[in-house]
């Protein structure tokens, strides 16, 4: 018997087909834009006390056990922006993420980003297009808003729903929650201490060298298979399943 996997049936409606193709429409013209652009990849990831592997192994005729504890305790959320020099802003925080903590983390990231051309200044300044999904808080209008006050340095594009495989930042954060999961965190205290001491936070260089190799591996599954996926109008049954 083979592991089922749940692949809601909307996903490969005509409706998100054809949102597929117009996302990809988008990116092609902001890849033909003449001002120097740079795409950066956000997302939130949770993290809580429960969530294990689904496999493991075990001698013939037993079960693979892990122990979790009684409850999930609270969550732990992980903010994180990744371009294609690496990552270039992360935050964690205890419970969910709103409209006001995603706010702070886009004037963090903008500082963090207008200080870099500060310190390396180019024929012309780079704009910013921030890609993710399309969950409510991503399209409020105080979101929106702060787009609009720095619409000369910041664009932002939603996904397609349900086309996390067009995100190479998903790839990044199951990487590293099963870094964490692995250490087998009780308490909320230690999954804390999991998250922030994972080797790929060790240093800058650390994380820069891993998320490039994530970042040119899946920019060039996305421009070849994805693109040619959503241009085409196929199924994505085997994609990441979220």
């Amino acid at each position: 018997m083979k592991r089922v996997y749940r692949v809601p049936f909307e996903r490969n409606s005509a409706r998100h087909k054809d949102l597929r193709y117009e996302y990809v429409q988008r990116i092609l013209q902001l890849d033909a834009m003449a001002r120097p652009h740079e795409y950066l990849f956000l997302d939130e990831a949770g993290f809580n006390l429960q969530k294990r592997r689904q496999r493991g192994c075990n001698i013939i005729g037993q079960r693979a056990i892990t122990e979790v504890p009684g409850q999930r305790g609270g969550n732990i959320t992980l903010c994180a922006a990744m371009g294609s020099e690496g990552l270039v802003h992360w935050h964690a925080v205890l419970g969910s993420y709103n409209t006001q903590r995603l706010l702070t983390f886009l004037e963090e990231l903008r500082d963090i980003l207008l200080d870099r051309q500060q310190h390396h200044p180019g024929p012309a300044h780079h704009i910013y297009v921030i890609i993710w999904d399309n969950v409510r808080f991503h399209r409020t209008n105080q979101i929106r808003e702060w787009f609009t006050t720095n619409s000369n340095q910041f664009l932002n594009v939603c996904l397609p729903p349900y086309s996390l495989f067009l995100n190479p930042i998903e790839e990044f954060f199951s990487s590293w929650r099963w870094k964490v999961y692995d250490r087998q965190p009780y308490t909320v205290c230690t999954t804390v201490h999991a998250v922030f001491s994972i080797d790929l936070y060790s240093s800058y260089e650390t994380h820069k060298s891993k998320c490039l190799i994530l970042c040119r591996d899946l920019r060039r599954s996305v421009t070849v298979k994805f693109l040619k996926i959503c241009i085409g109008s196929y199924e994505t049954k085997n994609l990441l399943t979220n």
